[in-house]
């Protein structure tokens, strides 16, 4: 932003420079030459900067999703993403959750050591709803936490239905009270 300085014989002046990065530059080494001019004269000094770029996850599934099924007092395998748009890497990423009293949430693994810049890492998470939890819809909200930089989250809408056996049991059960009241019906007439 200095046009020209002016500088006494026999003097010196200090100046500060500084250099602001792209949003988007990669993390890495980059050189820079500052130049000062008088007349004839020239000096020029060549200094490098060192970008260290910053991780940006995010946590999706592969189809970009954010809901899921599961059936009470099972187990239920989530596939999710982790995607780096950074510019740098994320190290040591820790997945948690919240979830609805009861629940069990288990990651497979349980700790990214590293998702590269401009990468992605497939992560799995087990879903276990309580034994006594009712059918409908429920919220829970993953997160992954690297170490050196701030943690991102998601939302997921998780559909809870129960086990197609008690389904079954209920149709059976029906199916034989029909039978009973068909033979007593047959047997004993109408009178």
């Amino acid at each position: 932003e200095v046009g020209n300085l002016p500088v006494e014989a026999n003097r010196s002046k200090s100046i500060s420079v500084e250099a602001k990065a792209y949003v988007d530059l990669a993390a890495g080494s980059y050189p820079i030459s500052i130049q000062a001019q008088s007349g004839q004269l020239s000096a020029s000094l060549d200094v490098t900067a060192e970008v260290t770029g910053q991780p940006q996850l995010s946590l999706t599934t592969p189809d970009g999703r954010l809901s899921g099924k599961a059936t009470i007092g099972q187990e239920t395998a989530l596939k999710l993403v982790l995607r780096n748009t950074g510019t740098a890497p994320a190290r040591a990423v820790e997945l948690s959750s919240t979830e609805p009293s009861g629940w069990t949430i288990t990651f497979e693994p349980k700790k990214v050591d590293e998702v590269p810049a401009g990468q992605q890492v497939e992560v799995t998470a087990k879903l276990r709803p309580a034994d006594k939890a009712l059918s409908g819809d429920y919220v829970v909200t993953l997160r992954a936490r690297p170490a050196d930089s701030s943690s991102t989250s998601a939302d997921f809408r998780i559909t809870v239905t129960t086990s197609t056996l008690w389904g079954l049991a209920g149709v059976a059960l029906i199916a034989i009270a029909v039978l009973s009241v068909a033979m007593v019906v047959a047997r004993f007439g109408r009178r």
